[in-house]
């Protein structure tokens, strides 16, 4: 499930002391001035202080007047991941993300020499529309109007004269992309195939209130504090986590720092939106302030009061916009580009279009959370004692204090692969009746599978971490058929094999299909009467190879001067390897010698008895031994040949002697 933690500030050790009650301050209360103040009135314990003087001391010393107390204290929910979703009931809605990529077709475009991701080109950039209409110089492709599948079908053909690398000063505005808060993040969403691959990110969060970014909107600011907050420089803060010893770092910013140094920011970044932004704020002059200052004054008593902060209870908090980072490879490196997300809905639905395949690409969400606290300070009215109980009244002056937290929400990493083939399917022919060939038929089944993947060199196993991110199932992958040239391996062996690595080195030829065709015709030409073994792999053009197809014997045989093929599938299924055990109490038995058993039957004693029964005490077991092994100890120990390990075993042998019902006479 999503998780919840809070972030406590423990700075107030008055507080802290009431709240516990582990110090020498006993009950507290409200009390109503006449003058309409309530001021806080706390007691001594009984029997901890011995006279005015020390509780006036105490007083003095516990309670931090003067000092300026900033209470933060708020709680926020972090998404699950979309694998880890428990309920799905409708009923039940949870912060959740994902991230889905998709290889849909290959394209030259993909490696047509790109060095830089944010010299593709940009989903959000490319297509004509009210908001993206200041930004089209840093289009790659200024000559085309309209994207479509066929400008990546025959990119290097068509389009690799007309691409026009963008400068680093391009580079640097593309960098950061900031959505407005009118511009819809799934518009144009229908066409998001026609790109070869793109990373789609989502996810959902949780707010208690709507104001502050409600009111900026309105008055079309939304967009400038966003971009304020990428210039304001913020401080570190150590809090509590979840009431107890964990401790996180975290960043914030006070509001004030933000309203007080509110500037145009808009250049060196790209703002989809179709507000005038620039002309508007192109001189942030006295009428801009004044109505950004009406925005904060409506928010100013959305803070708590005393009781309520001694009482524990949270701040409110507002979402006011997410960044996403992107970074190839590791996080905190080469990190590529952000885009800056305004918290206007529920979920959000990014798509990144400016990736390679075969690469690694992390990305961090953080959230910029607005939280109405509260700063206040203590002042000491008066002490007291009244019917022997030492008493202190406090007056509280409190006031809003708004900071702005960085809260890192979650990381997810995903690569981008061009799914593997399917595992070709095989068909044996000797049509033309000679004597030393046979015609292969290859195919593909026309179908998306899930299955294991059986790799037969080293390098094939370095497809397995790539092939990984695209399923959830530990032990199978996702292949398909597609329509396009395909490269098939013909791997065969005249020694029976065993497993697919005894097909390493046995690689006899490379065959191209033709252009948009998954099916080929191949020959090889064999020895009569010799069995050989066969398997298939098909090659996708990024050069993914499939699964190995089923493994074929095959021989060529003469009867009555005609030829033919007999072929069958082998069982390339590995044998289960059963394991013989037997436990250590088949292996060792202590058990007496059969001399130790009998009694002497010439014993004069046994000789002369009358009957068994004067008898009963006196056998003893034992014949012809001097030193008869009943009642004695004996250690036997026992030690492990592979491990060293020492057991012993303490055995004493006894006589046990069991009367019958109806006593022998």
């Amino acid at each position: 499930m999503a998780t919840k933690r809070s972030f406590f500030s423990t700075d107030d050790r008055l507080k802290n002391n009431l709240i516990s009650g582990e110090g020498r301050f006993g009950n507290h209360k409200f009390v109503h001035r006449g003058d309409g103040n309530i001021n806080l009135l706390i007691e001594a314990k009984p029997g901890e202080f011995d006279s005015m003087l020390d509780w006036n001391i105490e007083v003095n010393t516990a309670i931090p007047y003067g000092e300026e107390i900033k209470n933060h204290d708020f709680k926020f929910v972090f998404p699950e991941s979309n694998k880890d979703k428990i309920s799905i009931e409708h009923s039940f809605r949870t912060p959740f993300y994902k991230i889905e990529p998709e290889f849909n077709y290959y394209s030259d475009y993909l490696d047509s020499g790109i060095t830089d991701e944010r010299q593709m080109l940009s989903f959000y950039l490319f297509y004509d529309n009210d908001e993206n209409k200041d930004y089209k110089q840093y289009d790659p492709l200024p000559n085309v109007k309209q994207m479509n599948k066929n400008l990546f079908s025959n990119f290097e053909m068509n389009y690799s004269r007309q691409y026009e690398f963008q400068k680093i000063p391009d580079l640097k505005i593309s960098s950061n992309v900031v959505f407005g808060s009118d511009y819809q993040l799934t518009k144009n969403f229908d066409k998001k195939r026609d790109f070869p691959i793109y990373n789609e990110l989502s996810f959902s969060f949780q707010d208690d209130v709507s104001k502050m970014k409600t009111s900026l909107d309105n008055n079309n600011m939304l967009e400038q504090f966003m971009c304020n907050m990428l210039h304001v420089p913020m401080a570190t803060e150590r809090r509590g986590v979840n009431i107890n010893n964990n401790t996180v770092d975290i960043k914030y910013t006070d509001f004030s720092m933000i309203i007080d140094n509110f500037k145009n920011y808009s250049n060196n970044k790209v703002i989809l939106t179709k507000k005038d932004i620039k002309n508007s704020l192109s001189s942030f002059n006295f009428l801009n302030k004044a109505v950004l200052a009406s925005s904060v004054s409506k928010i100013m008593q959305h803070y708590r009061n005393y009781s309520q902060i001694l009482n524990n209870d949270f701040c409110d908090t507002e979402i006011m916009f997410f960044r996403v980072d992107k970074y190839a490879n590791a996080i905190d490196q080469n990190k590529i580009q952000s885009y800056y997300i305004p918290a206007t809905t529920d979920t959000i639905n990014l798509l990144d279009v400016q990736i390679v395949h075969d690469k690694e690409y992390f990305y961090v969400v953080n959230a910029y959370v607005l939280v109405y606290g509260t700063s206040y300070s203590y002042s000491l009215v008066d002490t007291s004692e009244i019917g022997g109980t030492y008493q202190a009244e406090i007056s509280i002056n409190t006031k809003p204090d708004f900071r702005v937290y960085q809260v890192e929400m979650f990381r997810t990493n995903s690569i981008v692969i061009e799914t593997p083939l399917n595992e070709p399917m095989a068909q044996f022919l000797n049509s033309s009746d000679r004597s030393n060939l046979v015609k292969i038929r290859l195919q593909q089944p026309l179908m998306k599978l899930e299955q294991k993947f059986h790799p037969i060199t080293l390098e094939d196993s370095a497809q397995i971490p790539l092939m990984k991110q695209s399923v959830s199932n530990l032990d199978k992958f996702k292949f398909e058929n597609r329509k396009i040239q395909t490269k098939y391996e013909i791997f065969r062996t005249s020694k029976k094999p065993k497993s697919y690595a005894d097909f390493e080195g046995n690689l006899i030829d490379e065959l191209d299909s033709e252009l948009n065709s998954s099916t080929l015709l191949a020959e090889d030409y064999i020895l009569p009467y010799k069995k050989y073994y066969y398997t298939f792999r098909a090659l996708n053009l990024s050069g993914r190879v499939s699964s190995p197809s089923k493994v074929y014997e095959v021989m060529l045989v003469k009867e009555g001067g005609q030829t033919k093929i007999v072929s069958k599938v082998l069982d390339m299924t590995p044998p289960k390897r059963t394991k013989r055990t037997v436990s250590f109490k088949q292996l060792m038995q202590l058990i007496p010698a059969p001399a130790q058993k009998y009694y002497d039957l010439e014993d004069d004693v046994i000789v002369n008895a009358d009957g068994y029964e004067e008898l009963f005490h006196y056998i003893n077991l034992g014949e012809g031994i001097e030193v008869p092994l009943w009642d004695r100890k004996f250690k036997f120990r026992i030690r492990s040949k592979s491990t060293g390990k020492i057991i012993d075993f303490n055995v004493k042998f006894k006589v046990k002697k069991i009367r019958n019902v109806e006593d022998l006479k």
